[in-house]
């Protein structure tokens, strides 16, 4: 059927095509994205703040560049990639690798780490700035 099509194509399309738009255009020079609606409302910088300058910094290899726009994203990159590492590496072998991404904790360290990182963006203190994108 059309609908387990679009099911099972349709992520990955959808993905594909951000990547090449992220790729061919600069946030920073473009209207075409969307601008963050609570910085816009509240002026303090949200978790994901710079997120889609950092991506398009990321996808031309300047992880520095990416950093400095968001350091959170490249974190995240770093988790995904290690749970599709441990995921990989368990589907051939007997004996399991345990995932700490499965731990009960583990969703309340990563709100934690994203709440103080959230709050430290918006800190106007010298060394905080660096934070904010």
């Amino acid at each position: 059927m059309l609908i387990d099509k679009v099911f099972k194509y349709g992520p990955p399309i959808i993905i594909v095509i951000l990547v090449v738009l992220y790729f061919t255009i600069n946030p920073s020079n473009s209207d075409i994205f969307p601008s963050c609606p609570f910085h816009k409302i509240t002026g303090y910088y949200c978790p994901g703040c710079g997120s889609q300058r950092a991506f398009y910094q990321l996808l031309h290899l300047n992880p520095i560049a990416s950093l400095k726009y968001n350091p959170l994203l490249i974190a995240g990159f770093i988790v995904l990639i290690y749970n599709l590492s441990i995921r990989l590496v368990n589907r051939f072998r007997t004996k399991k690798i345990r995932n700490l991404l499965h731990l009960p904790k583990t969703p309340l360290i990563i709100a934690g780490v994203i709440i103080v990182f959230w709050i430290a963006r918006n800190i106007d203190y010298p060394g905080f700035h660096m934070l904010a994108p």
